[in-house]
């Protein structure tokens, strides 16, 4: 148990010390769908943040109620 815990603290101290460009290879470096699994969990984290009319606007754009903005520049012409 004492080794265990132990390598858990070495293994947090070591997080602790990894700079963002050490942390962005190691997710570089992973397996597909655990990249996702990193996805998803820094959007759950970041989420509250995003104002509700981008979340809005990405809904539209998923939809499909957009249009170009050249197209849109080409109408007001």
């Amino acid at each position: 148990m004492l080794t265990e815990m132990t390598c858990f603290s070495c293994f947090l101290l070591y997080l602790l010390n990894m700079g963002v460009t050490e942390i962005l290879h190691q997710i570089d470096n992973l397996p597909s769908e655990q990249r996702w699994q990193v996805l998803e969990h820094v959007r759950h984290l970041v989420e509250p943040e995003i104002p509700e009319s981008f979340k809005q606007a990405m809904e539209e754009i998923k939809r499909g109620e957009v249009i170009d903005l050249d197209e849109a520049l080409k109408e007001l012409d």
